[in-house]
This record gives C-alpha cells, sequence and structure tokens, in this order.
C-alpha cells in the first residue's frame, strides 16, 4: 500500500496518525511525509529557530518513513490559506507521480485555519484516494470517528518515542504521554479492541 501523510505543521502528523503509521509501515506500506510549514514564527526563544524542521525529520525516520519521502517546506505559519494554489500545486504533483492508495489529513472540521484548508485541498486534489482526517481533539467541537484503525501496544509506544524528538515543543498539554495512551484506549473502546486512533471518512475507495 502506498500512503501520502499531510501535515500543515510539524508534530501534526505524529500527533494525529504515528500510531497507525507505525503498523501500516510494519506492515509493508510505502509512506510519504509532508508538512507544510516549521512554524518558526512560534518556536520558544531557547531553540534555534528552524528547530522543528529536524525534530520532525528525526521523529518520521523514527517512525520508519524514509529520509527521501520525508518533504517539509517553510511556509509561513496560520497563513496556508493565503498559498491554497502552492499547496493544490505540491499535491498535484506527489499524486501524480505517487499515486496514494490512503491519503491522511486533518479533519475537514477542524477549526485552526491551516488545518482546515490542507484537508480541502486533499479533497479536491485525491479524487482516486481514500482520505482520512485524523482529529486533534483540542482543535475539534465536533468530529465525526466513522472511521477507526486498530493499533497495538508497540505502535502507541512508537508514536510517543517519535514525538519525543519534538523538545521544542513538550510545554504544550498534549504532547502528554498520559494523554496519548486514555485517547489510544477510549477510540480502541469504541470497536471493542485494546488500542485504536479514530478518523473522519472524507472519501473512501475500495
Amino acid at each position: 500500500m502506498k500512503i501520502i501523510v499531510f501535515a500543515p505543521h510539524t508534530d501534526d502528523i505524529e500527533l494525529g496518525c504515528g500510531a497507525t503509521l507505525s503498523r501500516y509501515i510494519k506492515e509493508g506500506a510505502e509512506v510519504k511525509y509532508i508538512a507544510f510549514s516549521i512554524c518558526e514564527e512560534w518556536v520558544p526563544k531557547e531553540f534555534q529557530d528552524d528547530i522543528l524542521f529536524t525534530e520532525a525529520t528525526n521523529a518520521a525516520k523514527s517512525l520508519g518513513v524514509k529520509e527521501e519521502n520525508i518533504h517539509i517546506y517553510r511556509f509561513r505559519a496560520t497563513e496556508l490559506w493565503k498559498i491554497r494554489d502552492k499547496i493544490f500545486d505540491i499535491m498535484f504533483e506527489v499524486n501524480k507521480s505517487f499515486v496514494p492508495d490512503m491519503v491522511f489529513c486533518h479533519s475537514k472540521k477542524d477549526l485552526h485555519q491551516d488545518h482546515a484548508t490542507v484537508a480541502q485541498e486533499c479533497e479536491r486534489v485525491f479524487k482516486s484516494s481514500t482520505i482520512l482526517g485524523y482529529e486533534m481533539p483540542w482543535n475539534n467541537t465536533e468530529f465525526q470517528s466513522n472511521c477507526h484503525i486498530k493499533v497495538s501496544k508497540e505502535d502507541i509506544e512508537n508514536k510517543i518515542k517519535a514525538l519525543e524528538f519534538y523538545e521544542s515543543q513538550k510545554h504544550k498539554s498534549y504532547v502528554d504521554e498520559d494523554f496519548i495512551w486514555s485517547l489510544a484506549k477510549v477510540r480502541g473502546v469504541q470497536i471493542k479492541e485494546k488500542y485504536a486512533e479514530a478518523f473522519e471518512v472524507i472519501r473512501i475507495k475500495f
């Protein structure tokens, strides 16, 4: 299986679907990891402005993504809606060259303007792929969890290990091991499994 996973900002991928990527990569999937902003404007003062480029690269590699499949852009955070055409072009080219079976992005109902922009462009471009929107509960006042992907204890551990590379983001409440385990257990209970990650179906292709 060929998968593309999109993030408006570095660390979104690991938070939203890190365990699912761990599972599919172990099963032999080829994954392209694409982030559009390293949020240089919002990095804490004690870190280099571009620290998130390094942190994201290391996190993706720890999940098993090949280095040549990691693509991280430096567009300005909170303003992705202004460059919607560029995002479309990047997606269009990678769709043409890679032809993914499955695409992951944010939920279309995510309140953050960057997150919503990337999700909307995914729906426009990837008409021949299944598209699943990952959740970020702190940004979703509503989320239709109509797809659950079973993951293992090892997959959750791999997600947490990947997030540990984000030294610059550890002050955020949702980069918390207890929270990650708790959410995985809640989503697992919903499908009578021990652990899962939940997604919103944007498009599904059998």
